[in-house]
């Protein structure tokens, strides 16, 4: 399973990571967005648990290890 972080969560982003977790190959664990609150309701509203926020890219990348990365900004 690779692990996905996805950079900007708009309102696109959360069909595509839908889309992706079909796959059942790929997991997003991680999401980088300045609107954290915003962001975590759209991650609820797509089934996303156990992913951790951050106000930044830089911040996720500098703490998570990821397979992959889906930039939706």
């Amino acid at each position: 399973m690779y692990k996905i972080g996805i950079i900007g969560y708009g309102s696109r982003m959360g069909d595509f990571v839908d889309r992706v977790m079909e796959t059942g190959g790929a997991l997003p664990v991680a999401i980088a967005d300045p609107d954290l609150e915003n962001v975590k309701k759209r991650a609820e509203k797509h089934s996303l648990s156990g992913v951790v926020f951050y106000p930044t890219a830089e911040d996720m990348l500098a703490k998570e290890r990821l397979d992959g990365i889906c930039i939706g900004t």
